[in-house]
């Protein structure tokens, strides 16, 4: 059985130079590309069939003036074929340019593939497949990526990975003490009650060990990282010990609403567009309207405006976020705020939008 994703044109070219590129190292040596993926030559030829049909859906030539382009692999051989590119995107920048790469400097070079590899993610979101998230082999040469070493079950990750995800959450949070929830979804769960209770066994031995302190709130236990958890995790990590969180919620969050305002953005702009025609046709009347009829397009203008402007800003304006610092919007705009994706379909269905 096929699937057929659309994607846009910007999407189409990201996915065809890397598939060139990919093309043009298999030409040069296909054991040692077959080494470096860990396949036999056999699994090497399935995956060039896929390739070449990719390929062929995307267009030989390097310029196309489609708007769109369907993608018509089958599901899973798909999936494979775009996590192959974002693997190889991922390791470009640790390897020498091939073929007629250009030459740029490191920092301008793992940008053009960091935004290839949000390309690739975004494919992957568009075929909403639980085999999107199956685990690669673990490359050392690959670009900085939201991962984890460890088995996601709530009683395997390693102390030190859950005193680091109780770090990262509280800077995060900008607040030193996180509940329980919280530090589960930074370690890459879903906190379902079940998550939570096991969890809190694991954080309370924390506890026990002089790591953590807990403060009990109304919502439930909260999580405090103590001196002694600090200089632990400190040491650890000026040791290379810890290893790899998961992806942290707010780079989740700008990257799902980044798609979303991609899949949207066009239904908005036609939408504001439709608007604005009914207010000139308002204006170019030869008596002047009555006030209910401008009162009436108001209601519509106002969550129009905020929708676009809201998609607008997923899609060109915010900027990816760095671990390092909590993600916060300082202008965030009208309620509930502009990166708040969830409210799109509120404002439609309420007269005047978000106030």
């Amino acid at each position: 059985m096929t699937t057929t994703v659309t994607i846009g044109s910007k999407e189409r070219g990201t996915l065809h130079w890397l598939m060139v590129r990919r093309l043009f190292i298999l030409g040069q040596d296909p054991p040692e590309l077959a080494r470096s993926e860990g396949v036999s030559l056999d699994e090497l030829a399935e995956e060039f069939g896929e390739d070449l049909r990719l390929m062929g859906d995307l267009g030989w030539e390097v310029e196309d003036d489609r708007r769109t382009v369907d993608l018509t692999l089958p599901a899973p051989s798909l999936i494979k074929a775009i996590k192959r590119l974002r693997r190889d995107a991922r390791r470009a920048p640790s390897e020498p340019p091939r073929g007629n790469e250009p030459q740029e400097d490191g920092r301008d070079r793992w940008q053009r593939f960091r935004e290839a590899v949000d390309t690739c993610d975004e494919v992957l979101d568009l075929l909403d497949s639980p085999q999107r998230d199956e685990v690669e082999r673990p490359d050392p040469t690959e670009c900085p990526a939201s991962g984890t070493d460890f088995e996601l079950s709530p009683v395997s990750p390693p102390e030190i990975i859950i005193l680091a995800a109780v770090e990262r959450a509280a800077r995060h949070a900008r607040s030193d003490e996180v509940g329980t929830a919280i530090v589960a979804e930074h370690l890459g769960f879903e906190p379902t009650e079940c998550t939570i209770r096991k969890l809190h066994h694991r954080l309370d031995r924390l506890r026990n060990d002089g790591s953590l302190m807990r403060a009990a709130r109304s919502g439930g236990d909260s999580w405090v990282l103590t001196s002694e958890g600090r200089a632990e995790l400190d040491r650890r990590y000026e040791a290379e010990e810890v290893g790899a969180l998961p992806e942290a919620p707010q780079h989740r969050a700008w990257r799902e609403a980044r798609v979303k305002a991609a899949l949207r953005i066009e239904e908005f702009m036609g939408e504001m567009g439709t608007v604005l025609e009914e207010a000139g046709a308002l204006l170019d009347k030869s008596h002047p309207p009555r006030s209910v009829e401008w009162f009436a397009l108001s209601e519509r203008l106002s969550p129009a405006a905020w929708r676009l402007g809201s998609a607008t800003h997923c899609l060109y304006e915010w900027v990816e976020p760095d671990d390092d610092f909590p993600a916060v919007d300082e202008t965030p705009g009208p309620s509930p705020g502009r990166r708040m994706t969830s409210a799109w379909d509120q404002a439609k269905s309420e007269s005047g939008g978000p106030a």
